[in-house]
Protein backbone atom coordinates (compact mmCIF):
# COMPACT_ATOMS: atom_id res chain seq x y z
CA UNK A 1 0.00 0.00 0.00
CA UNK A 2 1.47 3.40 -1.13
CA UNK A 3 1.93 6.03 1.02
CA UNK A 4 -1.00 8.16 -0.86
CA UNK A 5 -3.13 5.33 -0.32
CA UNK A 6 -2.42 5.29 3.38
CA UNK A 7 -3.53 8.73 4.24
CA UNK A 8 -6.64 7.96 2.48
CA UNK A 9 -7.45 5.42 4.68
CA UNK A 10 -6.34 7.77 7.71
CA UNK A 11 -8.20 10.73 6.49
CA UNK A 12 -12.18 9.48 7.59
CA UNK A 13 -10.88 8.39 10.90
CA UNK A 14 -9.60 11.81 11.54
CA UNK A 15 -12.48 13.29 9.91
CA UNK A 16 -14.80 13.52 12.72
CA UNK A 17 -17.45 16.18 13.51
CA UNK A 18 -15.76 16.49 17.00
CA UNK A 19 -14.01 19.62 18.74
CA UNK A 20 -11.73 21.08 16.09
CA UNK A 21 -8.68 20.92 18.87
CA UNK A 22 -9.11 17.97 19.47
CA UNK A 23 -6.73 15.90 17.00
CA UNK A 24 -7.65 11.99 16.63
CA UNK A 25 -4.41 10.37 17.50
CA UNK A 26 -2.63 7.32 17.23
CA UNK A 27 -3.48 7.26 13.76
CA UNK A 28 -0.42 5.90 12.10
CA UNK A 29 -1.15 2.90 14.07
CA UNK A 30 -4.63 1.99 12.28
CA UNK A 31 -4.55 3.53 9.32
CA UNK A 32 -6.84 0.69 7.81
CA UNK A 33 -9.52 0.88 10.54
CA UNK A 34 -12.95 2.17 9.26
CA UNK A 35 -14.75 2.61 11.80
CA UNK A 36 -14.50 4.36 15.40
CA UNK A 37 -16.29 4.89 18.97
CA UNK A 38 -15.91 8.00 20.49
CA UNK A 39 -16.53 9.48 24.59
CA UNK A 40 -15.49 12.88 24.95
CA UNK A 41 -15.37 15.80 27.27
CA UNK A 42 -13.92 19.23 26.97
CA UNK A 43 -13.96 22.33 28.86
CA UNK A 44 -12.55 25.55 28.38
CA UNK A 45 -13.29 29.41 30.42
CA UNK A 46 -11.14 32.68 29.12
CA UNK A 47 -11.12 35.86 29.62
CA UNK A 48 -8.89 39.05 28.18
CA UNK A 49 -8.35 40.54 31.57
CA UNK A 50 -10.13 38.24 34.92
CA UNK A 51 -7.21 36.13 35.83
CA UNK A 52 -7.00 32.86 37.01
CA UNK A 53 -6.27 33.07 40.69
CA UNK A 54 -9.18 36.24 40.77
CA UNK A 55 -11.25 33.59 39.51
CA UNK A 56 -10.86 31.09 42.05
CA UNK A 57 -10.97 33.31 44.97
CA UNK A 58 -14.14 34.82 43.72
CA UNK A 59 -15.89 31.53 43.45
CA UNK A 60 -14.23 29.48 46.85
CA UNK A 61 -15.04 32.67 49.16
CA UNK A 62 -11.91 33.46 50.05
CA UNK A 63 -10.63 37.50 50.55
CA UNK A 64 -10.36 39.45 47.56
CA UNK A 65 -7.89 42.04 48.37
CA UNK A 66 -6.95 45.03 46.92
CA UNK A 67 -3.65 43.33 45.41
CA UNK A 68 -5.23 40.86 43.66
CA UNK A 69 -8.06 43.11 42.13
CA UNK A 70 -5.52 45.50 41.00
CA UNK A 71 -3.76 42.36 39.17
CA UNK A 72 -7.14 43.03 36.84
CA UNK A 73 -7.81 46.13 36.91
CA UNK A 74 -3.96 47.06 35.20
CA UNK A 75 -5.18 44.84 32.66
CA UNK A 76 -8.81 46.48 31.75
CA UNK A 77 -9.96 48.17 28.58
CA UNK A 78 -12.96 49.70 27.75
CA UNK A 79 -14.34 46.21 26.27
CA UNK A 80 -13.30 43.00 28.33
CA UNK A 81 -14.47 39.95 27.15
CA UNK A 82 -15.06 36.38 29.16
CA UNK A 83 -16.47 32.95 27.68
CA UNK A 84 -16.89 29.86 28.81
CA UNK A 85 -18.20 26.39 26.73
CA UNK A 86 -18.20 22.93 27.72
CA UNK A 87 -19.38 20.05 25.12
CA UNK A 88 -19.65 16.33 26.53
CA UNK A 89 -20.68 13.62 23.39
CA UNK A 90 -20.71 10.14 22.51
CA UNK A 91 -20.19 9.63 18.80
CA UNK A 92 -19.53 6.57 16.36
CA UNK A 93 -17.77 6.81 13.29
CA UNK A 94 -18.51 4.19 10.54
CA UNK A 95 -17.02 3.89 7.13
CA UNK A 96 -17.05 0.40 6.51
CA UNK A 97 -21.49 0.26 5.51
CA UNK A 98 -22.05 -1.20 1.82
CA UNK A 99 -25.28 0.08 2.32
CA UNK A 100 -24.46 4.00 1.45
CA UNK A 101 -21.83 2.63 -1.54
CA UNK A 102 -18.13 2.65 -2.25
CA UNK A 103 -15.99 4.89 0.07
CA UNK A 104 -19.15 6.51 1.87
CA UNK A 105 -19.77 6.41 5.65
CA UNK A 106 -21.93 7.89 8.24
CA UNK A 107 -21.02 9.79 11.49
CA UNK A 108 -23.55 9.66 14.23
CA UNK A 109 -23.56 11.61 17.87
CA UNK A 110 -25.36 12.55 20.73
CA UNK A 111 -24.18 16.46 22.51
CA UNK A 112 -24.49 18.37 25.64
CA UNK A 113 -23.15 21.68 24.85
CA UNK A 114 -22.97 24.62 27.55
CA UNK A 115 -21.62 28.32 26.34
CA UNK A 116 -21.73 31.58 28.29
CA UNK A 117 -20.15 34.66 26.88
CA UNK A 118 -20.50 38.26 27.08
CA UNK A 119 -18.52 41.38 27.72
CA UNK A 120 -18.34 44.13 30.33
CA UNK A 121 -16.56 47.55 30.71
CA UNK A 122 -14.24 48.84 32.76
CA UNK A 123 -16.70 50.71 35.36
CA UNK A 124 -18.89 47.23 35.59
CA UNK A 125 -15.78 45.92 37.21
CA UNK A 126 -14.51 48.69 39.50
CA UNK A 127 -18.08 49.94 40.99
CA UNK A 128 -19.02 46.35 42.45
CA UNK A 129 -15.24 45.76 43.96
CA UNK A 130 -14.12 49.04 44.82
CA UNK A 131 -16.96 50.62 45.71
CA UNK A 132 -18.62 53.98 44.24
CA UNK A 133 -16.03 56.17 46.48
CA UNK A 134 -13.96 56.42 43.34
CA UNK A 135 -16.61 58.19 41.51
CA UNK A 136 -17.77 60.82 43.97
CA UNK A 137 -18.90 64.26 40.97
CA UNK A 138 -18.22 61.34 38.64
CA UNK A 139 -20.85 58.70 36.28
CA UNK A 140 -19.41 55.34 36.33
CA UNK A 141 -20.55 54.36 32.83
CA UNK A 142 -21.77 50.43 33.09
CA UNK A 143 -23.36 50.68 29.06
CA UNK A 144 -22.61 47.44 26.82
CA UNK A 145 -22.29 44.89 29.46
CA UNK A 146 -24.24 42.53 28.44
CA UNK A 147 -24.22 38.28 28.01
CA UNK A 148 -25.43 34.94 27.81
CA UNK A 149 -25.31 31.56 28.56
CA UNK A 150 -27.39 29.11 26.85
CA UNK A 151 -27.55 24.93 27.17
CA UNK A 152 -28.88 22.33 24.81
CA UNK A 153 -28.64 19.09 23.80
CA UNK A 154 -27.75 18.13 20.35
CA UNK A 155 -28.48 14.97 18.09
CA UNK A 156 -26.44 14.38 14.95
CA UNK A 157 -26.36 12.63 11.77
CA UNK A 158 -23.98 13.08 8.85
CA UNK A 159 -22.44 11.47 6.17
CA UNK A 160 -19.10 11.22 5.05
CA UNK A 161 -17.96 10.50 1.20
CA UNK A 162 -14.10 10.33 0.33
CA UNK A 163 -12.23 10.21 -2.84
CA UNK A 164 -9.46 8.81 -3.53
CA UNK A 165 -7.11 10.24 -6.84
CA UNK A 166 -3.38 8.75 -8.21
CA UNK A 167 -2.14 11.23 -6.63
CA UNK A 168 -4.71 12.92 -4.04
CA UNK A 169 -7.50 12.00 -1.91
CA UNK A 170 -10.53 13.93 -0.93
CA UNK A 171 -13.02 13.91 1.65
CA UNK A 172 -16.11 15.97 2.12
CA UNK A 173 -18.66 15.73 4.65
CA UNK A 174 -21.84 17.09 5.95
CA UNK A 175 -24.16 16.57 9.39
CA UNK A 176 -27.72 17.47 10.20
CA UNK A 177 -28.49 17.84 14.04
CA UNK A 178 -31.60 19.03 16.21
CA UNK A 179 -31.44 20.80 19.08
CA UNK A 180 -32.92 20.45 21.94
CA UNK A 181 -32.89 23.99 23.55
CA UNK A 182 -32.65 23.00 27.65
CA UNK A 183 -31.69 26.85 29.53
CA UNK A 184 -31.41 30.22 28.21
CA UNK A 185 -30.16 33.29 30.65
CA UNK A 186 -29.27 36.86 28.49
CA UNK A 187 -28.65 40.03 30.22
CA UNK A 188 -28.00 43.50 28.10
CA UNK A 189 -27.66 47.22 28.89
CA UNK A 190 -27.36 49.27 26.06
CA UNK A 191 -27.02 51.91 28.69
CA UNK A 192 -26.19 51.84 32.10
CA UNK A 193 -24.93 54.62 34.33
CA UNK A 194 -24.63 55.63 37.83
CA UNK A 195 -23.76 59.31 38.93
CA UNK A 196 -22.36 59.97 42.51
CA UNK A 197 -22.91 62.97 44.47
CA UNK A 198 -19.51 64.87 45.50
CA UNK A 199 -20.95 65.05 48.65
CA UNK A 200 -22.30 61.46 48.66
CA UNK A 201 -25.95 63.07 49.37
CA UNK A 202 -27.49 60.94 46.66
CA UNK A 203 -26.94 58.42 43.32
CA UNK A 204 -28.39 58.99 40.30
CA UNK A 205 -28.60 56.37 37.70
CA UNK A 206 -29.92 55.94 34.10
CA UNK A 207 -30.80 52.46 32.82
CA UNK A 208 -31.66 51.21 29.90
CA UNK A 209 -31.77 46.90 29.32
CA UNK A 210 -33.09 44.27 29.90
CA UNK A 211 -32.82 40.76 32.11
CA UNK A 212 -34.14 37.27 30.77
CA UNK A 213 -34.39 33.61 32.32
CA UNK A 214 -36.71 30.54 30.88
CA UNK A 215 -39.10 29.41 33.59
CA UNK A 216 -37.16 27.42 36.49
CA UNK A 217 -40.04 24.84 36.78
CA UNK A 218 -38.39 23.85 32.97
CA UNK A 219 -34.86 23.84 33.47
CA UNK A 220 -34.44 20.58 34.29
CA UNK A 221 -31.93 18.38 32.19
CA UNK A 222 -33.48 17.59 28.58
CA UNK A 223 -36.13 19.67 29.26
CA UNK A 224 -37.63 21.57 26.12
CA UNK A 225 -37.97 24.92 26.19
CA UNK A 226 -37.06 25.24 22.00
CA UNK A 227 -35.89 23.38 19.43
CA UNK A 228 -33.60 24.01 16.59
CA UNK A 229 -31.51 22.74 13.66
CA UNK A 230 -27.98 22.72 12.76
CA UNK A 231 -25.48 22.27 9.86
CA UNK A 232 -22.12 21.12 9.93
CA UNK A 233 -19.70 21.10 6.81
CA UNK A 234 -16.10 19.67 6.45
CA UNK A 235 -13.70 19.29 3.79
CA UNK A 236 -10.19 17.47 3.85
CA UNK A 237 -7.48 17.19 0.92
CA UNK A 238 -4.66 15.01 0.88
CA UNK A 239 -1.61 16.98 -0.11
CA UNK A 240 1.51 14.79 -0.38
CA UNK A 241 2.42 13.73 3.38
CA UNK A 242 0.19 16.48 4.71
CA UNK A 243 -3.56 17.82 4.01
CA UNK A 244 -5.80 20.61 4.47
CA UNK A 245 -8.82 20.97 6.59
CA UNK A 246 -12.00 23.32 6.35
CA UNK A 247 -15.01 22.70 9.25
CA UNK A 248 -17.97 24.59 9.58
CA UNK A 249 -20.00 23.60 12.78
CA UNK A 250 -22.80 24.81 14.81
CA UNK A 251 -24.25 26.61 11.86
CA UNK A 252 -27.88 26.77 12.88
CA UNK A 253 -30.52 28.52 15.30
CA UNK A 254 -32.56 27.47 18.61
CA UNK A 255 -36.68 29.13 18.42
CA UNK A 256 -36.89 29.39 22.24
CA UNK A 257 -40.56 28.49 22.53
CA UNK A 258 -41.33 28.06 26.26
CA UNK A 259 -42.29 31.79 27.89
CA UNK A 260 -39.45 33.33 30.16
CA UNK A 261 -39.45 35.92 32.77
CA UNK A 262 -38.47 38.91 31.12
CA UNK A 263 -37.26 42.04 33.79
CA UNK A 264 -36.51 45.13 31.71
CA UNK A 265 -35.85 48.90 32.52
CA UNK A 266 -36.02 52.18 30.66
CA UNK A 267 -36.01 54.79 33.14
CA UNK A 268 -34.06 57.10 35.44
CA UNK A 269 -34.06 57.71 39.30
CA UNK A 270 -32.26 59.56 42.11
CA UNK A 271 -31.80 57.66 45.28
CA UNK A 272 -30.84 59.73 48.42
CA UNK A 273 -30.04 56.69 50.89
CA UNK A 274 -32.53 55.14 53.66
CA UNK A 275 -34.11 56.82 56.76
CA UNK A 276 -33.43 54.64 59.88
CA UNK A 277 -34.72 55.92 62.76
CA UNK A 278 -33.38 54.08 65.59
CA UNK A 279 -31.40 51.05 64.51
CA UNK A 280 -31.94 48.89 67.50
CA UNK A 281 -35.40 48.54 66.57
CA UNK A 282 -35.34 48.32 62.79
CA UNK A 283 -36.72 45.19 61.50
CA UNK A 284 -35.23 45.31 58.54
CA UNK A 285 -38.16 46.90 56.47
CA UNK A 286 -36.48 49.96 55.19
CA UNK A 287 -34.70 47.79 52.79
CA UNK A 288 -37.26 46.11 51.41
CA UNK A 289 -39.90 48.67 50.84
CA UNK A 290 -36.80 50.34 49.20
CA UNK A 291 -36.25 47.14 47.10
CA UNK A 292 -40.13 46.68 46.33
CA UNK A 293 -40.52 50.51 45.10
CA UNK A 294 -37.74 50.22 42.36
CA UNK A 295 -39.27 46.59 41.79
CA UNK A 296 -42.70 48.28 41.40
CA UNK A 297 -41.71 51.69 39.34
CA UNK A 298 -38.72 51.31 37.66
CA UNK A 299 -38.45 47.39 36.50
CA UNK A 300 -41.00 46.50 33.94
CA UNK A 301 -42.05 42.38 34.23
CA UNK A 302 -43.45 40.23 31.38
CA UNK A 303 -43.93 37.11 30.36
CA UNK A 304 -42.54 36.15 27.30
CA UNK A 305 -41.23 33.76 24.69
CA UNK A 306 -37.66 34.53 23.19
CA UNK A 307 -37.63 33.71 19.81
CA UNK A 308 -34.64 32.95 17.48
CA UNK A 309 -31.71 32.57 18.47
CA UNK A 310 -28.58 32.17 16.36
CA UNK A 311 -25.72 29.78 17.43
CA UNK A 312 -22.01 30.88 17.81
CA UNK A 313 -21.38 29.38 14.39
CA UNK A 314 -17.33 28.05 14.47
CA UNK A 315 -14.92 28.06 11.14
CA UNK A 316 -11.51 26.11 11.54
CA UNK A 317 -8.62 26.15 9.06
CA UNK A 318 -5.74 24.28 9.60
CA UNK A 319 -2.91 22.32 7.96
CA UNK A 320 -1.22 19.10 8.88
CA UNK A 321 1.70 17.58 8.36
CA UNK A 322 3.07 14.23 8.53
CA UNK A 323 7.03 13.01 9.31
CA UNK A 324 8.90 9.98 10.40
CA UNK A 325 5.69 7.74 9.20
CA UNK A 326 3.17 9.51 10.87
CA UNK A 327 5.29 9.55 14.30
CA UNK A 328 5.52 13.25 14.63
CA UNK A 329 2.53 15.36 13.27
CA UNK A 330 2.39 19.16 13.02
CA UNK A 331 -0.25 21.58 12.72
CA UNK A 332 -0.96 25.20 12.27
CA UNK A 333 -4.81 26.93 12.45
CA UNK A 334 -6.84 29.50 12.91
CA UNK A 335 -10.31 29.27 14.31
CA UNK A 336 -13.13 31.82 14.66
CA UNK A 337 -17.16 32.24 15.68
CA UNK A 338 -19.47 34.03 14.87
CA UNK A 339 -19.64 36.18 18.20
CA UNK A 340 -18.42 39.52 19.23
CA UNK A 341 -16.71 37.78 22.20
CA UNK A 342 -14.83 35.42 20.79
CA UNK A 343 -11.67 36.43 18.95
CA UNK A 344 -10.24 34.62 16.35
CA UNK A 345 -7.37 32.08 17.21
CA UNK A 346 -4.32 30.88 15.83
CA UNK A 347 -2.46 28.42 17.29
CA UNK A 348 0.56 25.90 16.32
CA UNK A 349 0.86 22.25 17.33
CA UNK A 350 3.10 19.58 17.24
CA UNK A 351 1.98 15.89 18.19
CA UNK A 352 5.16 13.34 18.64
CA UNK A 353 5.09 9.06 19.61
CA UNK A 354 7.93 8.46 21.68
CA UNK A 355 7.19 5.03 22.33
CA UNK A 356 4.23 3.25 19.36
CA UNK A 357 1.99 3.30 22.83
CA UNK A 358 2.26 6.95 24.20
CA UNK A 359 2.09 10.11 22.59
CA UNK A 360 2.83 13.93 23.92
CA UNK A 361 1.94 17.21 22.39
CA UNK A 362 2.05 20.67 22.61
CA UNK A 363 0.84 23.69 21.83
CA UNK A 364 0.77 27.49 21.49
CA UNK A 365 -2.35 30.12 20.43
CA UNK A 366 -3.65 33.32 21.32
CA UNK A 367 -6.98 34.38 20.92
CA UNK A 368 -10.49 33.17 21.63
CA UNK A 369 -12.05 33.94 24.59
CA UNK A 370 -8.39 35.20 26.82
CA UNK A 371 -5.18 35.69 25.08
CA UNK A 372 -2.22 33.78 25.27
CA UNK A 373 -2.42 29.92 25.74
CA UNK A 374 0.28 26.71 26.24
CA UNK A 375 -1.63 23.32 25.22
CA UNK A 376 -0.44 20.00 26.70
CA UNK A 377 -1.50 16.40 25.33
CA UNK A 378 -0.70 13.55 26.40
CA UNK A 379 -1.96 10.01 25.51
CA UNK A 380 -1.67 6.33 25.86
CA UNK A 381 -2.80 3.64 23.32
CA UNK A 382 -4.10 0.14 25.79
CA UNK A 383 -4.17 -1.94 22.12
CA UNK A 384 -6.58 -3.30 20.21
CA UNK A 385 -7.70 -0.01 19.24
CA UNK A 386 -8.64 1.42 22.60
CA UNK A 387 -7.21 5.35 23.36
CA UNK A 388 -7.04 7.60 26.01
CA UNK A 389 -5.94 11.59 25.69
CA UNK A 390 -5.79 13.90 28.19
CA UNK A 391 -5.49 17.48 27.20
CA UNK A 392 -5.57 21.27 28.15
CA UNK A 393 -5.07 24.32 26.77
CA UNK A 394 -4.16 26.06 29.03
CA UNK A 395 -0.95 24.85 30.97
CA UNK A 396 -0.35 27.88 32.64
CA UNK A 397 -3.80 28.26 34.11
CA UNK A 398 -3.04 24.72 36.06
CA UNK A 399 -1.91 26.38 38.89
CA UNK A 400 -3.91 29.86 40.03
CA UNK A 401 -2.11 33.33 39.10
CA UNK A 402 -2.37 36.37 38.18
CA UNK A 403 -0.81 35.93 34.40
CA UNK A 404 -2.91 33.54 33.33
CA UNK A 405 -6.84 34.29 31.87
CA UNK A 406 -7.94 30.68 30.86
CA UNK A 407 -8.15 27.37 31.91
CA UNK A 408 -9.27 24.32 30.20
CA UNK A 409 -9.24 20.26 30.36
CA UNK A 410 -10.24 17.51 27.94
CA UNK A 411 -10.72 14.00 27.79
CA UNK A 412 -11.29 11.69 24.94
CA UNK A 413 -11.55 7.87 25.71
CA UNK A 414 -12.29 5.86 21.83
CA UNK A 415 -12.07 2.34 20.15
CA UNK A 416 -11.18 2.39 16.24
CA UNK A 417 -11.57 -1.15 14.42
Amino acid sequence: MTEIKKIAFILPVLFMFGQPQFNRFFIHKYSTQRRALGVYSFGELGSTSVNIKFLNSFFTGQFINDELKNSVRHRLGDHNRFGIDWSTEISFLNMHDSLLGKNWGFYAAIKNRVTAEGSFSRNAFELPFYGNTMFAGDTAYLSDTRGRLFMYQQFQLGFVKTWTRPKSSHVFGIALSYLNGNNLLEANFNQMNVYTDAQADYLQVQGNGYLYRNNPEYSRFFTNNGSGLSVDLQYQAQLGNGFISIQVQDLGFISWERPGDWLTMDTTFRFNGITINNIFTTDGSEFSNFLDSINTYYIKHTNDRPGFRMLPSRFHLAYTHFLLNGKLMLQAGVQARITPYYFPQVYVQGTYYPHSRIMVGTSIGYGGFGTLNIGLDAGVDFGKGYTLILQTRNVEGIVPNTFATGLSAGIKFSRMF
